[in-house]
C-alpha cells in the first residue's frame, strides 16, 4: 500500500443538491490573524489514495502551533483501490497559541503520512499618520 494525499484549508465546505462540493474562503498562502492566542473555526478537503481495498481504520490529526490537536477518526472502505478519496471536514475547531505551520496527517494502519500545511502568520501592526 503507498498512500499519499493532499489537503485544501478553507473557511468553509458545502454542498450543492446535485452533490458537487463548494470551497469557501480557499488560503491559497498563510493564515494571517489580527492577533495570537485565538480560537479559530477552520475547514479542510482532503484527497488520498492508494489504499487498499477492504476496510481501514483511519485517522485525521490537524496540529496547530502553540495549540491543541484536533483529530477525528472513521472506518473507510476501499472499493477500488484506483479511486482518490475524499474527506470534508468543515467548522472544527483549533486554537492556535504563535505562528508557525498548522499540519495535517493521515493514519492508517499503523502509518503515518503528512499531507500538508498551513503557514500562521500575525498582520502587521497599522501604521498611525503623526
Amino acid at each position: 500500500m503507498t498512500v499519499s494525499g493532499d489537503v485544501i484549508f478553507c473557511d468553509d465546505i458545502r454542498k450543492e443538491d446535485n452533490g458537487k462540493a463548494i470551497l469557501i474562503g480557499v488560503y491559497t498562502g498563510a493564515l494571517v490573524l489580527e492577533q495570537l492566542p485565538v480560537d479559530i473555526l477552520l475547514s479542510a478537503w482532503i484527497r488520498v489514495s492508494g489504499l487498499d481495498k477492504g476496510k481501514h481504520d483511519v485517522s485525521v490529526e490537524f496540529h496547530s502551533p502553540g495549540g491543541k490537536t484536533f483529530s477525528i477518526g472513521a472506518e473507510a472502505h476501499i472499493v477500488d483501490p484506483e479511486n482518490v478519496d475524499s474527506i470534508m471536514l468543515s467548522g472544527f475547531p483549533l486554537h492556535i497559541g504563535e505562528t508557525g505551520k498548522i499540519s495535517c496527517k493521515f493514519k492508517v494502519s499503523n502509518e503515518e503520512y503528512e499531507l500538508g500545511n498551513l503557514p500562521v502568520t500575525v498582520a502587521d501592526e497599522p501604521k498611525l499618520d503623526d
